[in-house]
C-alpha cells in the first residue's frame, strides 16, 4: 500500500513540473499583445443654422471611463455627455473634428490648438445648398468619328471645390452611400431634332448616342439629374455640334 501511495505522489510531482514547464515561454517564442483600439464616434446632422453653418449630433461609440471632449478648431473643447456620450457640435464648411479623451485616474491639462492623436478624427460637411447648387456645371466631349446620323458622346459634371471636395459623383440610380456629398442621379435626356439614349456610365461620365432624325442644323439636346445634396431636378441645354457656343451652366 505504501508503495502505491509512493509512487501516486511521485506521478503527481512529475505531472506537476511538466505542467509549469509547458506554461515558460522559450527565447523564440513571440508574445503578443492586444492594442487597445482608439475610441471613435458617430456624428448626424440634424440641423442647418441661418449664418450657413450645421448643428451635428456627435456621440461616442468608446466603452472606457474617462471624458470625452470634441475638439473643432477655433472652438472651445466641447465635453460629451457623461449620461449619454453625446454632444451637439456647430460645424461650418468643410472641418476636422477629433474625439480626446481625458483619463479617469486623473486630470490632463488640455489646449484647445493642441494636436491630439488618441482619438479618431472625422471630415464634416456644411455648406449653402443653394450656393452648392448654383455653382454644378456641365461639359461634353464627341466622339472623333460620327455614324451617319448618330453622334457618340461623353457628359460630365463638376462644381465648387469647397461643396465637393471629392467631385461629383455620377449614377444612373439612387443607390449610392448617403454619406456622399451631392451624389447625381440620371433622370432623361432627349432633343426635339433626335433620340438620346443612354449607353454607358461610370462616376465620372454618362455616355450618350444622339441620332439624329434628318439634317436638322440645330442639334439641341437636354439632359436632366436629380441633386440629391440640393434635392432638386436641373435641367441643361447645349448644341451637340457647337461645342465652343455659350451655354448656361457650362463649365469655364
Amino acid at each position: 500500500m505504501k508503495q502505491i501511495l509512493s509512487l501516486l505522489f511521485l506521478g503527481s510531482i512529475l505531472f506537476l513540473c511538466s505542467c509549469e514547464k509547458e506554461s515558460i515561454p522559450s527565447e523564440n517564442q513571440e508574445i503578443t499583445t492586444e492594442e487597445r483600439a482608439k475610441p471613435c464616434f458617430t456624428a448626424n446632422k440634424f440641423n442647418e443654422t441661418e449664418d450657413g453653418c450645421c448643428l451635428y449630433n456627435i456621440c461616442t461609440q468608446s466603452l472606457t471611463f474617462g471624458q470625452f471632449y470634441i475638439m473643432v478648431p477655433g472652438q472651445p473643447l466641447i465635453p460629451l455627455s457623461p449620461e449619454t456620450g453625446c454632444a451637439e457640435v456647430t460645424v461650418c464648411g468643410i472641418t476636422d473634428v477629433t474625439l480626446i479623451e481625458i483619463p479617469a485616474s486623473g486630470v490632463i491639462e488640455v489646449k484647445p490648438d493642441e494636436k491630439w492623436s488618441n482619438g479618431c478624427t472625422k471630415t464634416l460637411y456644411c455648406h449653402d445648398r443653394e450656393a452648392c447648387c448654383e455653382s454644378i456645371c456641365f461639359d461634353f466631349n464627341l466622339e472623333p468619328e460620327p455614324q451617319g446620323l448618330c453622334t457618340d458622346f461623353a457628359f460630365t459634371l463638376d462644381g465648387d471645390d469647397t461643396c465637393f471636395p471629392d467631385g461629383i459623383p455620377m449614377t444612373v440610380n439612387n443607390q449610392l452611400p448617403v454619406d456622399i456629398p451631392g451624389p447625381i442621379v440620371f433622370v432623361e435626356a432627349n432633343s426635339p431634332h433626335g433620340t438620346v439614349e443612354l449607353f454607358a456610365a461610370d462616376e465620372a461620365n454618362w455616355f450618350f448616342e444622339f441620332c439624329l432624325n434628318d439634317l436638322h442644323q440645330e442639334n439641341i439636346i437636354e439632359i436632366t439629374f436629380h441633386e440629391f445634396f440640393c434635392d432638386t431636378d436641373i435641367t441643361v441645354a447645349f448644341d451637340l455640334l457647337q461645342p465652343d457656343a455659350p451655354f448656361h451652366r457650362r463649365c469655364d
